[in-house]
C-alpha cells in the first residue's frame, strides 16, 4: 500500500519569544526566534498592549531572531505605522545575518530606523 507524504505544515508558535521590558527611557521589545506567518501577530499582539505617548521610543530588538520572512516583514512595518500614529518612533536595533539580508533586499532597512 502507498502513502502520500505528509506535506502538512505546523507551526510551534513557541517558535517566537517576545520579552518586553519598559523604563522611563523608553520601551524595549526584544524578539527570539522566528518572525514568520505563524508568528507575526505575536508582535501585533505584544506592541498593541503597550501604553505609548509619543515620548518614549519603542526599539525593537532583533538580535536574536533567527528567522524573518514576509509576514515578519509586513509585522514590522505595520508596528512602524502603529508606533508612528501614536507620535512615537520605532528603532531597530540587532538584526543580522540573513534576518539583515532579508531587510536589506527588500529595501525596508532603508525606510525605517535600523542601527
Amino acid at each position: 500500500m502507498r502513502t502520500e507524504p505528509d506535506v502538512g505544515y505546523t507551526h510551534d508558535a513557541a517558535l517566537l519569544e517576545i520579552e518586553v521590558r519598559t523604563s522611563t527611557d523608553g520601551h524595549i521589545v526584544q524578539l527570539s526566534g522566528e518572525l514568520d506567518l505563524a508568528t507575526a501577530s505575536q508582535l501585533s499582539d505584544s506592541v498593541d498592549g503597550l501604553t505609548l505617548d509619543g515620548s518614549r521610543p519603542v526599539v525593537l530588538d532583533l538580535a536574536r531572531l533567527t528567522l524573518c520572512d514576509a509576514a515578519g516583514i509586513s509585522a514590522v512595518l505595520r508596528t512602524h505605522r502603529f508606533v508612528t500614529a501614536t507620535g512615537g518612533c520605532l528603532v531597530i536595533c540587532g538584526a543580522s545575518g540573513l534576518v539583515r539580508r532579508v531587510f536589506n533586499v527588500t529595501g525596508v532597512d532603508t525606510a525605517l530606523d535600523f542601527h
